[in-house]
């Protein structure tokens, strides 16, 4: 019942409770009493016989709503006890769970990496995540995301991830003094663990504890930290990096902790430290530590920046550079991942390096073990980084083009969705910093093979690509005529924030080409929201059967689900043809959506407003005299008011 309250007064922190709020004073110090209360009640608790699991429960609904509050200084009087709380896994690391929560703080952009490669969707995400349990906490009638899975972990595993998260926000906190003595902790922890069969689970924590900690420092204090906070935090990143049997997860956390480090301190420490791996680098006999301080490197200059440390970049891409040239696959994977974010750091800094890593690509490709899909898609991305550092130096007919292009043909003849996904990221680099060197034709050619992929990501990056082909250059857009595609495409998805840059790419795509083809915005939205019509489709199959285009097939494409639980249509074009596009939604037997269709109908609403100002679309007698671009007659929109309020007493 008490979890209940706080789950209650959790929900009412993130509804009322928001920074600068005029009413937080009001509202916020009966929670502070109940909170202080709650948490009083855990310490005298703990003693009590079995009642262990319902405290757990409680403990745990507890450290949520102290993390929803705003300002974590407003229970300053309460940090003690949370403290004393949130550090049990250092503690005591032999008795705690490992974390399942470092997978959500690492970054995203090195997923790629391992151990958590993105799924096709995030159904299939959650399915890899989750972890089961019978004792796992019943979802929240308050939570507005629900898993997927009921009780996805145990609830030892949810605790310990909830003091760390906590133990971050309390360590972000602290002054120098206190942050010194939670380090020390954690570095007693580290060393008594070696050779202990916990060990790994304590380097996950102690991870966790630390990235949560330093994440939150980079919103909570602006002003570098001092010299011995970072010298000891450092210490135990490196220490952990050190170790070269610990798993791809612990790699990243160590590394991507040392790029935080660049972030929360001066341009002297960063300096200082970045020539400190440099010169481990040199020496490391490990692969996986050779891999992980290449990495490391890579994120420093990330979060440090070109400018900060651009006399340093020379030094740093070839150490890296020359472990790419290794025989060892994960040492060269690792490696090209520190050099791709040592180029996005360095910009135009890194002009004098791209021939030397053009040579580096096309050897790892023409060596005898690049059959490794990874290794590829490392290359490609390497690839991709140069296009945005030479943006529009990169002329058609330039060697360094040339070159480019063969190596992204190249890796992308697998068909391979991690290969595609550079093929497209390759034509998004074209399309935002070297706009001249390809036509808009072939880009959509490209782009529109790729809309029904099985890989989110994959469709993300192609839809965002058309999206900035609209925006860049309406006039060739328009001549592709991919609505229909837009709208198939928008009514099997299953990504929400896929679908909803389809709906803002068809809304640019709207407003870009009414002006001058309103009938035929008209006719698309028509389609689409008519699409249970029965005389519609004797339209439709009439239609079909006798264009001069059919061959005579009228079987219906099914739209079907297989193993991957996701819908498709069969009949999705591989090259983006509009008449085939068109056919897909003129032949499929099952209904659209009702989103689809709701859309369209939002988009027929939009249409006075899309055409734009030309008072030919609004005044009759002017559109019958004034012809349209020269035309014979013109496609204004008050001559298709008829057929609008048509659609409109059929809806």
């Amino acid at each position: 019942m008490w979890s209940a309250a706080v789950d209650a007064l959790t929900a009412f922190i993130r509804c009322f409770i928001t920074p600068n709020s005029v009413n937080n004073g009001i509202f916020l110090q009966p929670v502070l009493v109940y909170l202080s209360r709650a948490l009083s009640y855990i310490v005298a608790a703990k003693e009590l016989p079995n009642v262990k699991p319902e405290i757990d429960v409680f403990i745990i609904r507890t450290l949520i709503a102290y993390q929803s509050l705003p300002d974590p200084m407003a229970y300053k009087n309460d940090h003690r006890q949370i403290i004393q709380l949130c550090t049990r896994p250092f503690r005591d690391a032999a008795g705690c769970e490992e974390s399942s929560c470092l997978r959500s703080l690492l970054d995203k952009r090195d997923a790629w990496l391992g151990p958590w490669i993105p799924g096709r969707d995030w159904f299939e995400d959650e399915l890899r995540a989750f972890q089961g349990g019978k004792d796992g906490l019943v979802p929240s009638l308050w939570e507005s995301e629900v898993s997927s899975f009921p009780q996805p972990e145990p609830i030892n595993k949810t605790l310990v991830n909830q003091m760390l998260l906590c133990f971050g926000v309390m360590f972000a906190c602290q002054d120098n003094g206190g942050m010194l003595s939670l380090l020390g902790m954690i570095e007693q922890c580290l060393k008594a663990g070696k050779k202990q069969p916990w060990h790994a689970a304590s380097v996950t924590n102690i991870c966790v504890g630390l990235l949560a900690g330093f994440k939150a420092l980079l919103n909570l204090r602006p002003q570098p930290l001092g010299l011995d906070i970072l010298n000891s935090a450092q210490a135990i990143f490196q220490s952990i990096l050190a170790e070269g049997d610990i798993c791809a997860s612990q790699r990243r956390a160590s590394s991507e902790g040392l790029g935080l480090l660049a972030r929360l301190g001066n341009d002297i420490f960063t300096a200082r430290m970045t020539r400190l791996l440099l010169a481990d680098l040199t020496g490391a006999m490990d692969s996986n530590s050779a891999g992980s301080i290449a990495l490391a490197l890579g994120c420093i200059h990330r979060s440090a920046g070109g400018m900060a440390l651009s006399t340093l970049v020379p030094a740093t891409v070839s150490s890296i550079s020359l472990l790419a040239k290794s025989s060892i696959a994960g040492l060269q994977i690792w490696s090209l991942h520190g050099l791709l974010l040592t180029i996005e750091a360095a910009g135009l800094s890194y002009v004098s390096h791209v021939q030397a890593t053009l040579g580096l690509a096309l050897d790892i490709l023409l060596s005898e073990d690049n059959g490794w899909v990874v290794l590829q898609q490392g290359v490609g991305r390497l690839i991709n980084a140069i296009v945005a550092v030479l943006g529009p130096e990169l002329a058609p007919g330039s060697i360094f083009f040339s070159r480019c292009k063969s190596v992204i043909a190249e890796i992308s003849a697998g068909q391979e969705t991690a290969t595609m996904l550079e093929n497209v990221r390759f034509t998004q680099q074209l399309v935002l910093f070297a706009p001249q060197a390809v036509s808009v034709h072939s880009h959509v050619q490209t782009l529109l093979a790729t809309l029904s992929s099985r890989q989110p990501t994959l469709r993300h990056l192609a839809v965002s690509t058309l999206r900035h082909l609209v925006e860049k250059d309406p006039a060739s857009i328009v001549d592709e005529q991919i609505e229909d595609l837009l709208f198939c495409m928008l009514d099997e998805e299953t990504d929400k924030e896929i679908g909803d840059l389809v709906r803002t790419t068809i809304m640019r795509l709207l407003y870009a080409s009414c002006p001058s083809c309103s009938s035929h915005w008209i006719t698309v939205c028509r389609n689409v929201i008519l699409a249970t019509s029965k005389r519609r489709d004797n339209e439709r199959s009439n239609n079909v059967e006798n264009d001069p285009q059919n061959d005579g097939d009228t079987s219906l494409n099914f739209g079907h689900d297989d193993e991957n639980m996701v819908s498709s249509s069969r009949g999705l074009p591989a090259h983006g043809n509009a008449y085939e596009a068109s056919n897909i939604l003129l032949n499929r037997d099952r209904h659209l959506r009702y989103r689809t269709r709701v859309f369209a109908a939002e988009c027929l609403s939009c249409l006075p407003r899309a055409v734009g100002k030309n008072p030919a679309h609004f005044d009759l007698s002017l559109a019958r005299k004034e012809p349209f671009d020269g035309r014979a007659s013109g496609d204004w929109l008050v001559l298709h008011i008829q057929e609008l309020i048509s659609l409109a007493y059929q809806l």
